[in-house]
């Protein structure tokens, strides 16, 4: 009984830390993939229409397999894959025929300057959170506690 639910439930944590582990191994694998082959991803020259500025970028046939399939990718998602670019950008369109080339657009009116005062801004603010989430924190693991509740 007891010993075969504990051994059960041993094999269940070794499968889970196991798992865990190969789940690191490919994603360290994945990373140094990236990076070795970061150099080789092309950049279209940027072409536009009235409102937006266009470009496409081409990934080593190695890095598309990482594509996640049939939707557009957060700008997390795709800088993640190594493809370095300025503010702005965002996948907009999937090509099917060519799965390794990315489209991406952005405003025409966009502007750098502005957009780099806002990222800043946002991560003083989020640094700001953090700093008083830490502090509160710290004041109360140095509270009495009452005992009388």
């Amino acid at each position: 009984g007891i010993n075969a639910e504990y051994m059960g439930s041993r094999s269940k944590d070794i499968a889970f830390l196991e798992k865990k582990r190969m789940d690191h191994i490919y994603r360290e694998s994945t990373q140094a993939l990236i990076r070795q082959l970061q150099s080789k991803i092309m950049y279209s020259e940027k072409y536009a229409d009235d409102n937006k500025e266009y470009r496409h970028v081409i990934l080593p046939k190695q890095i598309a397999k990482l594509v996640p399939k049939g939707r557009i990718l957060s700008e997390n998602e795709w800088r993640s894959l190594g493809i370095q670019q300025s503010l702005g950008w965002e996948h907009y369109m999937i090509h099917r025929p060519e799965p390794h080339i990315l489209l991406f657009c952005r405003p025409k009116s966009f502007d750098q300057q502005e957009a780099l005062q806002r990222h800043a801004q946002a991560m003083a603010t989020a640094e700001a959170h953090m700093r008083a989430a830490a502090e509160a924190q710290s004041e109360a693991a140095h509270m009495p506690i009452d005992y009388r509740m």
